[in-house]
């Protein structure tokens, strides 16, 4: 073997042996992103999500007996009885429910006289759940709108008393055969909504290779402070090497927990992945960027305390901005041309467009175009700025 291959790839399995000995090293490439993908996606749930809806029940006739069971039939609410309005408001707030139904005394007697009622429906504030519950209730009313109007032709001439027309039009409308709803989509139909974990596990991707990336500058500066990068420019391989094999480690650091996160969004989360061939180059291009980074920080810093107090507040800031946090669909047109300012929002992009769209190699061709150019000026600054740090006894 070529002995300046030999001493790179020595260089290489020193560097990631060191970094990966450390135990925080170790919670933050692999713990932490897997613990923050389930809480993510935890919250966020999935498209089949059911919300509870918590009902007072103050007439217990027939007829809100059956607004009740109107209610239920939807698909995304459950019902939840109270007997005390104070306690079902306290859950809303807790958030054990998703929002309230009141049913006053006296409704089944009013509707069935055609009197006008008013149903109070309760909700924390304007989100997906809340809408649900609107939509659900709005949906079951309906329903029950057209029973009771059935209801009132049928008494119209006085023939057939109001609660026997009820019964009646109850008796009926499962019968009517009504319209199906034929639902067409335009385009796909995004993973991401489908399974909450999908984004959760690319974004954090994104987001935690990225750290690690940076944070491994510590390691580098500790190198340089225990005079190995001096020893290594003395010897004959010289600075190329240790140069290559350091970028090489870091590499290898970003593309090991790349592969951890995906096998896990598989095996763990359920996530369905796209191209290999596109998420194989996007992953590659994304581990340089990241371990470029890195390794500029690594030549510039003073000490390894002062590389993590800068590793961690820049990447995160670099985090947000680019949409690994929140999507910058988002955002207002300024903020997303700041975004895209940073790596993280083009890589964002291109996983978005993978995932989502089906998207192969050409498909996000721009994106990796941008990163790929990131990713050569990132190497070529930091090893021009790593040799001048060891040439000068950093």
């Amino acid at each position: 073997m070529n002995p300046r291959v030999s001493a790179v790839e020595q260089i290489a399995r020193t560097e990631l042996r060191r970094y990966v000995q450390d135990r925080v090293a170790i919670f933050t490439l692999v713990l932490m992103p897997l613990l923050i993908v389930f809480l993510i996606g935890s919250a966020y749930g999935s498209a089949s999500t059911v919300f509870v809806v918590g009902v007072v029940d103050a007439d217990d006739t027939d007829s809100s007996a059956d607004l009740v069971a109107a209610l239920e039939a939807s698909n995304t609410v459950a019902t939840r009885d109270y007997s005390d309005e104070a306690d079902l408001r306290r859950d809303i707030r807790l958030g054990d429910v998703a929002g309230g139904l009141l049913i006053p005394a006296g409704y089944g007697r009013d509707v069935a006289a055609g009197s006008a009622v008013a149903l109070p429906v309760v909700t924390l504030q304007a989100d997906q759940g809340s809408t649900a519950v609107v939509a659900a209730v709005t949906g079951a009313l309906a329903g029950e709108g057209a029973v009771l109007a059935a209801a009132r032709f049928v008494a119209g001439d006085g023939s057939v008393d109001p609660e026997s027309a009820v019964q009646v039009a109850r008796a009926v409308a499962p019968s009517v055969d009504l319209p199906e709803i034929d639902v067409q989509t335009v385009g796909t139909i995004r993973p991401e909504d489908e399974n909450a974990f999908t984004r959760a596990v690319f974004s954090q991707l994104v987001l935690f290779v990225f750290v690690n990336g940076m944070v491994a500058a510590w390691a580098l500066v500790q190198t340089r402070q225990l005079g190995i990068g001096r020893r290594a420019m003395a010897a004959p391989i010289g600075a190329g090497a240790f140069v290559s094999g350091v970028a090489g480690s870091r590499v290898a650091l970003g593309l090991l927990q790349s592969a951890l996160l995906l096998v896990a969004g598989v095996l763990v989360f359920g996530v369905t992945w796209g191209s290999w061939p596109a998420i194989a180059l996007l992953v590659l291009v994304w581990a340089v960027v990241s371990a470029g980074a890195g390794m500029l920080l690594g030549a510039l810093a003073r000490t390894p305390e002062q590389a993590i107090a800068i590793a961690v507040p820049a990447s995160i800031a670099l985090a947000m901005l680019g949409g690994t946090m929140w999507s910058l669909e988002f955002v207002g047109p300024v903020m997303r041309v700041i975004g895209h300012l940073t790596p993280h929002a083009w890589a964002m992009d291109a996983w978005t467009a993978i995932v989502n769209d089906g998207a192969g190699v050409t498909g996000i061709a721009t994106e990796l175009a941008v990163l790929t150019a990131i990713a050569v000026v990132l190497m070529a600054v930091s090893a021009r700025a790593l040799r001048r740090t060891l040439t000068h006894g950093g």
